[in-house]
């Protein structure tokens, strides 16, 4: 079995105080950019440690360009396949059959669902200004 090794007081770490701890701490953070500087001394500091001359800048004369493109210049997205209206109502009515795990709706239940889809429908069309 091995010995543990033991030091004396002497050898021993000394503990920092809580000042030094602090200061420690806040170097550190400071360091890895996770506190915004608090004096002139610390901008100083920063500004001599960043290079600056690696920071791309916006071209903002090509942007300019840019948007005063005409129609032809600019690339329209590819088309997207459409669906007729059947199709996205099939669709809307099996989701909202999983929805009920595959349960009817009543007669009274489809009535007022049309009921609520039109007074929805009716409230749309008077907010947009469109009635």
């Amino acid at each position: 079995m091995e010995r543990m090794k033991t030091h004396s007081k002497d050898e021993q770490r000394k503990e920092p105080s809580d000042a030094e701890f602090e200061a420690a701490l806040y170097a550190v953070l400071r360091d890895e950019g996770y506190l915004f500087p608090r004096s002139a001394e610390d901008v100083a500091s920063l500004k001599a440690s960043l290079d600056m001359n690696g920071v791309p800048t916006p071209d903002t004369e090509k942007f300019r360009q840019l948007l005063r493109q005409t129609a032809e210049k600019v690339v329209g997205f590819p088309t997207t396949a459409k669906f007729s209206s059947r199709e996205v109502e099939a669709g809307l009515e099996k989701l909202a059959m999983a929805a009920r795990n595959g349960g009817e709706i009543t007669p009274e239940i489809r009535r007022r669902m049309d009921a609520d889809r039109a007074r929805a429908t009716e409230q749309i069309k008077k907010s947009d200004g469109t009635h």
